[in-house]
């Protein structure tokens, strides 16, 4: 009988990081557990076009866009509580819900052989904390109905509260496999008391992840009006409304103020072009990178008619290769960085949480980060500038260090498929 594996906390693929991530987590999960079927719980399922079976996660259920529908937040504990503990007593839930599209979701919890936690960086302060207890409820479920639980490679934290740290680690020591993908999420596990013996220390899948030729990238540059020869340097750039996404950030306009300045004098110094790209264009309007992008260029008046902004998204294969021909990447979203960097390409890192310095340190980077709390124009123009004199040492940095991390990305699948072998010894 084919092994059942569910795959959760899938946010959406209209972000090319969470599309990568997703691609990479299921190819390594049918190449470690052969002919095994997949379903997945994602917050934003009509965006997801593979054939695996999906259904709308808990978090999906309760939040209508950016707004928390919190009369329903209260039934769904108690009925899907009620729910799991009726079917791993009986295996007949006692179906309260009031909703088929709930019931569905935790039904597939229920029929699932192993939960596995997507990669990415969801385990983190945020709001009012109501998406990690989602999120953390949703692993309860699964160790209710006696499921065993693994979690590919992620960053862990921030976390501000005590609540949120107690029940975190409450719920990673019931899991069989918790897996970090850079060194400051490892130490935060250790330092939250998760148990170490289960604990991995990898890298971001996202290095895994294969783009599509490079031809392909240079045919499209070319259909943007980009020659892919004489037009250089060529900058990409990604920009994020982190403001909008962190209430405790106030700095949005300064820091698309200090981009679009540092952008310009780049350009004005070494001629070229520069693309802003979408690596995010949804599902909120909060997470579309295209309404800060237009913020930028309407700040550089001076060199507009050497800017591209990109409306139209780029499927994730393709984003990769075209990152992969800029000369430089000036990058706040963390996996456009990745895909740069997996491909050589030297990046100033504009970072807005640990990951970032995380993954830095993993390439010894660390003095390419600049902490988008901190940013001020002078340093920023300095760093890209000294970039782009160390363009060809970095890259040959790069060049030396990326395949191992490949080879490690490549590892997370087999872990799991090891260890839930043990259990059925």
């Amino acid at each position: 009988m084919a092994i059942r594996i569910l795959l959760m906390n899938v946010h959406s693929l209209k972000n090319c990081g969470d599309a990568a991530l997703t691609q990479v987590a299921l190819e390594q999960l049918r190449a470690s557990f052969p002919g095994c079927q997949i379903s997945i719980l994602l917050n934003d399922p009509q965006h997801f076009p593979g054939d695996e079976p999906k259904f709308l996660s808990l978090i999906g259920w309760v939040k209508q866009g950016l707004r928390w529908q919190l009369l329903k937040l209260g039934w769904m504990l108690f009925s899907s509580t009620i729910f799991i503990l009726s079917w791993r007593v009986s295996r007949a839930p006692l179906n309260l819900t009031g909703s088929r599209i709930l019931s569905d979701s935790l039904r597939a919890i229920t029929q699932a052989d192993l939960v596995v936690g997507t990669p990415g960086g969801y385990l983190q302060s945020s709001g009012r904390g109501l998406t990690l207890l989602l999120i953390l409820y949703t692993m309860f479920l699964a160790l209710l109905a006696g499921k065993p639980i693994y979690l590919l490679p992620q960053s862990f934290g921030p976390l501000k509260r005590r609540w949120e740290i107690w029940l975190t680690r409450h719920l990673l020591n019931h899991a069989r496999l918790v897996m970090a993908r850079e060194p400051v999420s490892f130490s935060k596990l250790r330092e939250w008391g998760v148990r170490p013996d289960h604990c991995r220390l990898l890298t971001d899948l996202a290095f895994a992840y294969v783009g599509d030729e490079g031809n392909q990238a240079q045919a499209w540059l070319r259909s943007q009006g980009v020659d892919p020869h004489s037009d250089r340097p060529l900058i990409g750039v990604t920009v994020m409304n982190w403001g909008a996404q962190n209430r405790a950030f106030k700095g949005q306009q300064e820091y698309e103020q200090i981009v679009a300045h540092t952008l310009e004098d780049f350009l004005v110094r070494n001629g070229g072009k520069a693309l802003l790209f979408p690596q995010s264009w949804g599902p909120s309007s909060i997470e579309d990178d295209r309404i800060p992008a237009r913020s930028l260029l309407e700040r550089m008046p001076r060199v507009s008619q050497r800017v591209i902004l990109v409306d139209a998204p780029l499927p994730p294969g393709l984003l990769k290769s075209v990152f992969g021909q800029m000369d430089l990447l000036l990058g706040t979203r963390m996996h456009s960085n990745i895909f740069a960097l997996a491909q050589y390409v030297p990046v100033l890192l504009i970072g807005y949480n640990h990951k970032t310095i995380g993954i830095a340190q993993t390439l010894g980077l660390e003095e390419w980060v600049v902490d988008i709390n901190q940013l001020d124009e002078g340093t920023l123009k300095h760093k890209l500038a000294l970039l782009w004199e160390k363009r060809d040492a970095i890259s040959h940095l790069l060049r030396g260090k990326i395949p191992n991390l490949i080879e490690i990305a490549q590892q997370a699948g087999g872990l799991i498929a090891a260890d839930f072998a043990k259990i059925h010894r």
